[in-house]
């Protein structure tokens, strides 16, 4: 057997499928398994907005939210600029996005286009006496379908304002809800919505006591917490998206 293997082996090459040297079999490399380019995830955005009547809470709220470290845009009447200058230069000096209610609230937009527009001029040289900031974000309190006309919506957007309303709204038809149903209706909001959401909320004290848990479902939702910019697309009940 062994002249048999060497007359067929001339040159001492290996026989075939063996390791030179060894006479064993190569060991075969183990298959790559191709990866799956992993799916970016998608995260949900929120604008959180608040509608200051008195200013009472400012501070509170502001405190919660450096806790969570996310920004809010604030509307706020011109009538309540002056007693709450301190908190309103608080909010500047944070990243917080500031916006007008008119002077007197609802009632200016109610009036006539340039009545309107002198109050909104009001609300915003007071805005700059006190922060040295001017604001060209406008909300209705009782939203934009309640008080614009087109003749208003016109005005407004002339005069290089954005106005925003709201489509998330925690207190819902509750007059007086308590912070547990404040916390259930943003929850229950923010899972059903599937685009940005522009969460409304006030600073009564049910609101207040139900933001830590909102911004903490927001923290652990993965959310993207934006303030709203001029450069945003309007979010309002008109649908008015100049």
């Amino acid at each position: 057997m062994d002249a048999y293997y060497a007359s067929k082996n001339k040159d001492n090459e290996p026989a075939t499928g063996t390791t030179p040297g060894t006479g064993e079999k190569p060991l075969t490399p183990p298959a790559t398994v191709e990866e799956k380019p992993k799916t970016p995830e998608i995260r949900k955005i929120a604008y959180i907005t608040f509608s200051i009547d008195s200013g009472s809470n400012n501070d509170a709220i502001l405190d919660i939210l450096s806790q969570y470290n996310i920004n809010a845009t604030f509307f706020i009447q011109g009538k309540t600029l002056f007693e709450n200058d301190d908190s309103i230069r608080r909010m500047i000096a944070t990243g917080h996005a500031v916006g007008i209610s008119g002077y007197n609230g609802d009632a200016d937009f109610r009036a006539e286009p340039s009545a309107m527009l002198e109050e909104m001029a009001k609300a915003n040289d007071l805005l700059f006496k006190i922060a040295r900031v001017k604001t060209r974000l406008v909300r209705v309190p009782s939203g934009s379908k309640s008080a614009l006309d087109k003749d208003d919506c016109d005005a407004l957007i002339d005069a290089g304002y954005r106005f925003w309303d709201w489509n998330t709204d925690p207190k819902g038809t509750h007059e007086n809800p308590s912070s547990a149903t404040i916390y259930r209706n943003a929850v229950k909001a923010l899972k059903a919505r599937n685009t940005p959401a522009v969460i409304i909320l006030r600073d009564d004290q049910s609101s207040v006591s139900a933001l830590s848990r909102i911004l903490k479902y927001i923290k652990d939702s993965n959310y993207i917490a934006r303030v709203i910019s001029v450069l945003d697309s309007p979010v309002n009940q008109l649908n008015d998206n100049r």
